[in-house]
């Protein structure tokens, strides 16, 4: 799909914002545009494209855009995509980079908290799946040191994510307004750029069928079971590994063996996500930040005319 900054001008708005808000990956991670008491769900995407009509008053243009800028109001349409990586990688959460064509590590250049300058960037959430049905979701989580029972049922399973994230906010400010600089900067495609958005920490339970193992071991099946969380490191930050199962209530700070029971299934992982732009994303973007850029030289011109 290819279309002009005047076409962008005088179409539907929400035409634009439904497609932004639909482009989901492989994975299912779909685009989203959060709303606030302030603003509109177009609002935010129309004073972006205002800045491509000529006619856009100054002071108004340049008012609105400054409140845009404000990581209090996210009003940025949500113009990125996301993925997961495939197994274990040594990144942190916040830090936007690329991959290396030739090791194909990821290359950290900073960190979005940094580069904001926000302190507020980052946030925590919890949600509880049983059959595979979601039964809570909690905002505002603290990672502590915390055990949590779960009842052995035949044929049932039990999934809880603890997810560490960007806010939205943090990443409509670094895509609309940092992504194509920094992509300059260091010499790569704004495409190219991805932001490490989220990191969940899972850990799961499935009873299936009783085995007759029990009957003819002549030992007794447990009842339930408990996964423990470790306690944060001194840095704040979560451990390796995070947590553990265990037959035993109460939480013990020492190494731990797996568990081997038979019909039942117990896991733990660490998945990582991140946020990119995909082609047609990246050239919206740049267009909106050469416009804007051309729009400041042309303004700077008038001004000292």
């Amino acid at each position: 799909m290819v279309l002009s900054a005047e076409d962008l001008m005088h179409g539907v708005i929400d035409c634009l914002c439904h497609r932004l808000c639909n482009l989901i990956d492989p994975n299912h991670r779909p685009a989203s545009t959060v709303k606030t008491l302030d603003f509109t769900f177009s609002e935010g995407p129309r004073i972006l494209l205002a800045v491509l009509e000529p006619g856009t008053d100054k002071p108004s243009c340049v008012t609105d855009l400054s409140v845009l800028h404000d990581l209090a109001c996210i009003a940025q349409p949500a113009v990125w995509c996301y993925s997961w990586f495939a197994g274990h990688t040594d990144v942190r959460l916040g830090e936007y980079g690329y991959i290396d064509p030739e090791t194909q590590l990821f290359v950290s250049l900073g960190n979005v908290a940094e580069l904001l300058q926000c302190e507020e960037s980052l946030y925590w959430q919890t949600k509880e799946y049983i059959n595979d049905k979601p039964i809570e979701h909690t905002w505002g989580y603290i990672w502590s040191e915390r055990s949590w029972r779960y009842p052995l049922l035949v044929n049932s399973s039990n999934v809880r994510v603890v997810s560490h994230q960007v806010s939205e906010s943090a990443q409509a400010e670094f895509f609309w307004s940092k992504a194509c600089i920094v992509a300059e900067l260091h010499g790569i495609e704004p495409q190219e750029l991805m932001l490490i958005d989220i990191v969940n920490y899972r850990w799961n339970l499935s009873f299936d069928e009783v085995d007759d193992h029990w009957e003819l071991s002549g030992n007794t099946r447990p009842s339930e079971m408990y996964f423990h969380q470790q306690p944060p490191l001194e840095n704040g930050a979560v451990p390796v590994p995070f947590g553990y199962w265990s037959l035993e209530p109460q939480f013990v700070l020492e190494t731990h063996q797996d568990i081997v029971l038979p019909g039942i299934r117990l896991g733990g992982s660490v998945d990582v996500g991140y946020a990119f732009l995909n082609e047609f994303q990246a050239e919206l973007v740049a267009c909106f930040t050469q416009q804007l850029n051309a729009r400041a030289v042309q303004d700077a011109v008038e001004d000292v005319l």
